[in-house]
């Protein structure tokens, strides 16, 4: 659970390490060996950005996937410190594996997560778990403190091929010289706000960084299917399960078995 305090630094700040908590080593052992699974079983997608690996052979990218990531989303644990921030109703709409390889992982733009996303209205709390240790020199996640409140940042498209993600903040209201590395031990977990504004720089070390990233949203909230978001994402949205991990579905909207007609979670 957080502290009140911890759950005032969400609020103000956009991001939190919940210092009481950390995932056993064992634990982390087996996510190491879910994570070398499905890297090896999905050869063509890059190793950072493995869609809904905690699904299997669901759409939108149909990744084969591991159960040692369903049981994180459905993890009491984790969802009791998301109930703290978003309400007891809650459905997980997404994952992401993000393993930047030792020397070629690529970089994360500074960006709004919101800026790819057809929640409306735009509410959501990510929980990235380290997997490996999160390092300033491997690429840690780095934010901007407070950058959550300011609402929606201009954007613009950048395609390089360095870059995992292809909207990158072009705001005057953005100051680099602000920012704070996120660096994680093995195990810990950092929540974070729709609106923050962060990124991360390519791995040019050593040492792999892998990272499991949990999207949470309250279910008064919904996924709308019918937004035209091709200008931001490749995803096809029509069919992105949604899984309600705790509470009720509030919205009628929210289709819960649109996408599970097929495959299975392993």
């Amino acid at each position: 659970m957080l502290s009140t305090s911890e759950i005032a630094s969400y609020h103000e700040e956009g991001l939190v390490i919940p210092r009481g908590f950390q995932l056993s080593p064992g634990e982390v052992d087996g996510l190491r060996s879910a994570v070398n699974s499905v890297i090896a079983a999905n050869p063509d997608t890059p190793t950072d950005f493995l869609l809904n690996v905690h699904l299997d052979r669901l759409p939108p990218l149909r990744l084969i996937g591991h159960d040692a990531f369903n049981t994180l989303v459905t993890d009491d644990r984790i969802l009791d410190m998301v109930e703290q921030l978003i309400g007891p109703d809650i459905i997980n709409w997404a994952t992401h594996l993000l393993c930047k390889q030792e020397t070629t992982g690529r970089e994360v733009p500074w960006h709004q997560d919101g800026q790819y996303w057809p929640i409306r209205p735009l509410r959501t709390c990510t929980v990235w778990v380290a997997i490996d240790r999160s390092s300033r020199a491997n690429g840690a996640l780095r934010y901007i403190p407070g950058s959550h409140k300011a609402g929606i940042y201009a954007h613009r498209t950048d395609n390089s091929p360095d870059l995992t993600l292809h909207q990158v903040i072009d705001d005057p209201m953005f100051e680099e010289g602000k920012a704070r590395y996120v660096e994680l031990e093995p195990g810990q977990i950092s929540l974070h706000d729709v609106h923050l504004l962060h990124g991360s720089e390519a791995n040019q070390s050593s040492d792999r960084r892998a990272g499991f990233v949990i999207r949470y949203m309250p279910s008064t909230a919904v996924l709308r299917r019918d937004l035209d978001m091709s200008e931001v994402s490749k995803l096809d949205w029509t069919e992105m399960p949604l899984l309600l991990v705790r509470g009720q579905n509030r919205q009628a909207d929210n289709d819960l078995e649109i996408g599970h007609r097929s495959g299975s979670v392993r």
